[in-house]
C-alpha cells in the first residue's frame, strides 16, 4: 500500500537581526531574582546556566547553589549536574516514551 502524505508547504520565518532581550527596569530584575530564587528553594531545583546566557542569570545560578556550564551535550550535562541526576537515561526516556505515543497515535488514529 503506497499511501502519499499531503505536507504543508514549510513557512519561512524572519527573525529580528538581534535575540537581545529588552533590558530590565533594577526593581523588575530584583523582583524576579527573589521570585526565581524562592522558587528554586521550594521545588529544591537548582539552576544551571550556560556560558552563553545573560551575565544576570549566570551570577543567579552561582548564588543559588547552581553553577555556569557548557551542557552543549548530555555528557557535559551529566558531568556539571550539581543533582547526580543520570540525564542521558532521562532524556533517552522521554525519547522512548515520545516515539512510542508518537507511533500509537498514527497506528490508532
Amino acid at each position: 500500500m503506497n499511501q502519499r502524505l499531503d505536507m504543508p508547504a514549510p513557512v519561512a520565518i524572519k527573525l529580528p537581526a538581534t535575540m537581545a532581550p529588552l533590558p530590565l527596569p533594577p526593581a523588575e530584575r530584583a523582583r524576579l531574582s527573589e521570585r526565581i530564587k524562592r522558587l528554586l528553594k521550594e521545588r529544591d531545583a537548582v539552576f544551571v546556566a550556560h556560558y552563553y546566557v545573560d551575565e544576570d542569570l549566570q551570577r543567579l545560578a552561582e548564588e543559588t547553589g547552581g553553577c555556569v556550564a557548557d551542557c552543549a551535550n548530555a555528557q557535559n550535562c551529566v558531568k556539571a549536574c550539581p543533582k547526580d541526576i543520570p540525564l542521558t537515561e532521562s532524556i533517552a526516556e522521554v525519547n522512548r516514551q515520545a516515539w512510542k505515543q508518537a507511533l500509537l497515535g498514527w497506528l490508532i488514529g
